[in-house]
């Protein structure tokens, strides 16, 4: 059954079978794949729940609350049988491999399996947090795509340095590498490096500085991204406040808005209030809109969805398209309204707010420099 499992699934399966021993279980069931999955700790599937704000431990901490160990029937070896519900959770996982065209089954199969499968204490447990499969199953894609490009250009220093070996003095034969690390820094996955020549450093691959004036056509460019502005930093905070008092673990686009309806001054403040845009009949139409989430635990922070973290990167984006030194509300502002959120668009609509129009303002009063 474990032929496609990579090592890390394998591990998990190992771990839960030593859980359900531990406490005299007689069988794998759901709540001991989901702690095996939460004590093997380095898989995709622990970073895609750190990225939606689930601390592993509290899981751990959850489910040993509600297991309870069975009667001593002496040292148990050997492999426990499993559950029809964890049958169907790794068939789940299997399906869920097959659907994303992957030719093994990873940690993230599994916990897209174990959030399939919807009855069970594991299942009792992961509702506590609030995990759409959708949303859960799109960050995995996301950091597998991350995972992919490293390893390409990994790969690519790795055949450049074997290619050093040849002790052959043509440049023209790493010619390759020397374009896919200027494309990749025009591209934006090392866009903040300032040179060619710290790019090949970051690789390992500093024995082909010759060529690095050769390919050198542009001037230095700042070595990071624009900071934040305070103002920027503390709407985003009053973001996850206000997603957090809604007892929800994600922040949407909806939150952001309110947070820039919160800490927005003087014009940008007057322009956002001439479209009805008000802290408190934002925070109404979320409410009504997203409704009240079922978080107590004081440690689950929320985090943010992906079409947050995506008006976040658009906001970066925007301020050094402008040249602007520093990230502006007014970017995030910009962004935001760019932006084709549903949610976000039903919110606007309850407060009696035509996103064109305030956008158009916004942008008027923008580029008089009139907004602060």
């Amino acid at each position: 059954m474990y032929e496609r499992f990579t090592d890390r699934a394998r591990k998990v399966m190992q771990l839960a079978n030593q859980e359900a021993q531990r406490r005299n279980h007689e069988y794998i069931g759901t709540e001991h794949i989901l702690l095996g999955l939460a004590k093997e700790g380095c898989g995709v599937a622990t970073r895609a729940l750190s990225n939606r704000g689930v601390d592993v431990r509290t899981i751990v901490r959850v489910v040993n609350s509600r297991m309870h160990a069975g009667p001593d029937r002496g040292v148990t070896i050997g492999k426990l049988p499993m559950t029809p519900r964890t049958k169907a959770v790794i068939e789940y996982s299997m399906e869920e491999a097959r659907n994303l065209g992957h030719n093994y089954v990873g940690t993230d199969h599994i916990l897209l399996g174990l959030l399939r499968e919807t009855e069970g204490l594991a299942a009792q447990v992961l509702s506590n947090f609030e995990l759409p499969i959708e949303i859960v199953r799109e960050e995995i894609v996301l950091l597998l795509g991350r995972e992919v490009s490293s390893s390409s250009l990994r790969d690519l220093a790795a055949e450049t340095e074997a290619a050093a070996m040849t002790h052959s003095e043509s440049p023209l034969e790493h010619t390759r590498i020397v374009f896919a690390l200027i494309q990749a820094k025009q591209t934006g996955w090392l866009a903040w490096l300032s040179t060619p020549r710290l790019i090949l450093k970051l690789l390992a691959v500093d024995r082909f500085m010759e060529w690095e004036e050769a390919v050198k056509t542009e001037p230095e460019e700042p070595v990071g991204p624009p900071e934040e502005s305070s103002q920027v930093t503390a709407a985003l905070r009053e973001a996850k406040i206000f997603a957090k008092s809604q007892r929800r673990a994600w922040v949407t686009p909806c939150d952001i808005l309110y947070g820039v309806s919160v800490v927005a001054t003087k014009q940008t403040l007057a322009a956002l209030r001439s479209s009805n845009v008000r802290s408190t009949r934002v925070g109404s139409a979320i409410a009504s809109v997203e409704g009240i989430g079922s978080i107590n635990d004081p440690e689950v922070m929320p985090t943010r969805t992906l079409k947050a973290r995506r008006i976040v990167a658009n906001m970066v984006v925007e301020a050094a398209a402008a040249g602007s030194a520093k990230i502006e509300l007014i970017h995030l502002i910009e962004v935001l309204l760019d932006d084709s959120d549903d949610v976000l668009q039903q919110v606007l609509n309850i407060i009696g707010t035509n996103r064109e129009e305030l956008a158009a303002k916004i942008r008027h009063y923008a580029s008089e420099g009139q907004l602060t």
